[in-house]
């Protein structure tokens, strides 16, 4: 009884290897080559900076809690998409409070909510082809009990 047992687990083996090795794959030679060459066509490759604002100034009323921010277009041939003004908490802070965008021909941003007793930072930047951005230039405003005061930097951070 164990000889037959033993006999047909054999038997069973061989079959298993049998169907296994006619249903496998084979393993086939490849003519690959990672080596050939081919130059490059012609090419140009052009880089370029989007120019911050110019005469960058500001106004406000204390009366009417309006802030005015004015700037020219920049220099340069450079197609803007537009101007981005942020608003910090304070002159140190790192992270804007709120960001304000306007269109390509503006040349000024109002701002209506002004807290008293406050001194915040704004930075203005020109926002160029595929949303690339420029240097800020900066400015503090002070906003005291009786009086709001405006000083931008002496030009845009590099």
């Amino acid at each position: 009884m164990m000889r037959r047992l033993l006999a047909a687990t054999a038997v069973l083996g061989l079959v298993c290897l049998g169907v296994s090795s006619s249903v496998a794959p084979r393993i086939e030679p490849t003519e690959a080559s990672w080596t050939h060459q081919q130059p490059a066509g012609a090419a140009t490759l052009s880089v370029a900076t989007v120019p911050p604002v110019a005469n960058l100034s500001c106004s406000g009323s204390l009366l009417l809690g309006r802030l005015t921010i004015t700037w020219s277009h920049p220099a340069g041939t450079l197609p803007r998409q537009g101007y981005q003004i942020q608003r910090f908490s304070s002159p140190t802070s790192n992270t804007p409070t709120h960001t304000f965008t306007v269109g390509p021909n503006a040349t000024q941003y109002v701002n209506s909510n002004l807290a008293l007793l406050n001194t915040t930072r704004w930075e203005v930047r020109t926002v160029g082809p595929g949303g690339w951005t420029s240097a800020p230039w900066a400015m503090q405003v002070v906003q005291l009990a009786t009086a709001l005061s405006c000083t931008p930097e002496s030009g845009p951070r590099v």
